[in-house]
Order: C-alpha cells, then sequence, then structure tokens
C-alpha cells in the first residue's frame, strides 16, 4: 500500500507502531496491523493517544461500520458490549466486562 523507501514520513510511522501498541486494541484495528493498513491503525492509535507522531494528523475517529465494510470487522465479546460503533469505546467495554466477570 505505502512504499516505506519513498516515503520517509510513512517509513518513521510504520517503525513508531509497534504490536505491543496494537495487541490491546479493538480486533478491527489489529487486523488493519497485520494487513498493513498503516493508515488505519495511525489514525486509531493517534486518536486514542497511544503514539505521538506530530507529522501524521488524524481526521475524524474509526468506526465498526467503516471497519465492516472494509472487511475488517471481527466481533469479540468486548466489542459487543460497547454501547456505540466508535473504536474508541473499546477500553471502556474491555473493562466493563472484566469487571463484571470479577463479581460473578
Amino acid at each position: 500500500l505505502y512504499v516505506a523507501k519513498k516515503c520517509l514520513l510513512w517509513y518513521r510511522l510504520f517503525k513508531i507502531i509497534l504490536w505491543k501498541t496494537v495487541e490491546r486494541a479493538p480486533p478491527c484495528i489489529r487486523l488493519a496491523f497485520v494487513k498493513r493498513s498503516i493508515k488505519t491503525v495511525a489514525t486509531y492509535l493517534s486518536k486514542a493517544n497511544l503514539i505521538d507522531a506530530p507529522f501524521y494528523k488524524a481526521y475524524g475517529s474509526t468506526l465498526c461500520k467503516v471497519m465492516r465494510r472494509w472487511g475488517y470487522c471481527q466481533p469479540n465479546e468486548y466489542c459487543q458490549a460497547m454501547e456505540n460503533e466508535n473504536t474508541l469505546e473499546y477500553s471502556a467495554a474491555r473493562e466493563h466486562v472484566k469487571r463484571s466477570r470479577k463479581l460473578n
């Protein structure tokens, strides 16, 4: 998709985004990372304040319906607990599900 050798900014973005940063992200973002859709992953991570890329400006946020349309959606139990379709809600839904498990 993006040739890192031709564009140094994309190359830097590839180097900033590591698996350890992405592994707790929603399944659709992890799949986008595996498929090398760096723009989708960078948008999510910058909106979630997980990376600091001053040269990359993210507009909007990744929505579940968009990820479904692109073929990245693989909902798990945390995704099903989300109240709206914003992928930034994934962390809160994950914590909610984990806390409710402890009570049972």
